[in-house]
Protein backbone atom coordinates (compact mmCIF):
# COMPACT_ATOMS: atom_id res chain seq x y z
CA UNK A 1 0.00 0.00 0.00
CA UNK A 2 1.44 3.76 -1.02
CA UNK A 3 0.78 6.44 1.31
CA UNK A 4 1.17 9.78 -0.07
CA UNK A 5 1.81 13.20 2.20
CA UNK A 6 0.98 16.51 0.98
CA UNK A 7 2.75 19.34 3.65
CA UNK A 8 2.17 23.11 4.22
CA UNK A 9 5.01 24.06 2.90
CA UNK A 10 4.32 21.91 -0.42
CA UNK A 11 6.95 19.44 0.30
CA UNK A 12 5.09 15.43 -1.15
CA UNK A 13 6.60 12.65 0.67
CA UNK A 14 5.53 8.84 -0.98
CA UNK A 15 5.79 5.38 1.43
CA UNK A 16 5.14 2.19 0.39
CA UNK A 17 4.34 0.67 3.51
CA UNK A 18 5.94 -2.12 5.12
CA UNK A 19 7.54 -2.70 8.89
CA UNK A 20 10.36 -0.29 8.13
CA UNK A 21 8.05 2.57 8.13
CA UNK A 22 4.96 1.72 9.68
CA UNK A 23 4.70 3.85 12.91
CA UNK A 24 5.94 6.78 10.85
CA UNK A 25 3.09 6.60 8.86
CA UNK A 26 1.08 5.61 11.32
CA UNK A 27 2.07 9.51 12.94
CA UNK A 28 1.53 10.92 9.85
CA UNK A 29 -2.19 9.83 9.12
CA UNK A 30 -2.97 10.48 12.60
CA UNK A 31 -1.30 14.37 11.98
CA UNK A 32 -2.63 14.69 8.77
CA UNK A 33 -6.49 13.60 10.17
CA UNK A 34 -6.04 14.91 13.39
CA UNK A 35 -7.49 11.42 14.90
CA UNK A 36 -5.65 9.03 16.85
CA UNK A 37 -5.57 5.81 14.88
CA UNK A 38 -4.29 2.60 16.71
CA UNK A 39 -3.27 1.27 14.09
CA UNK A 40 -3.05 1.72 9.81
CA UNK A 41 -5.19 -2.10 10.01
CA UNK A 42 -7.45 -0.44 12.00
CA UNK A 43 -7.71 2.27 10.51
CA UNK A 44 -8.56 1.09 7.21
CA UNK A 45 -10.94 -1.85 8.44
CA UNK A 46 -12.65 1.58 9.86
CA UNK A 47 -12.74 3.23 6.67
CA UNK A 48 -15.80 1.78 4.79
CA UNK A 49 -14.38 2.62 1.06
CA UNK A 50 -11.11 0.67 2.31
CA UNK A 51 -12.62 -2.26 3.88
CA UNK A 52 -14.99 -2.62 1.13
CA UNK A 53 -13.13 -1.70 -1.81
CA UNK A 54 -9.63 -2.77 -1.11
CA UNK A 55 -8.91 -4.04 2.41
CA UNK A 56 -11.16 -7.02 2.04
CA UNK A 57 -9.83 -7.82 -1.23
CA UNK A 58 -6.17 -7.90 -0.24
CA UNK A 59 -6.33 -9.37 3.24
CA UNK A 60 -3.13 -11.61 3.51
CA UNK A 61 -1.23 -9.91 0.42
CA UNK A 62 2.03 -7.79 0.96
Amino acid sequence: MVFIFKFENSEIKRYVLNKDNEKEVLKLCCEFADCKFKSIDKMLKDNSFYAESYYTENIGKS
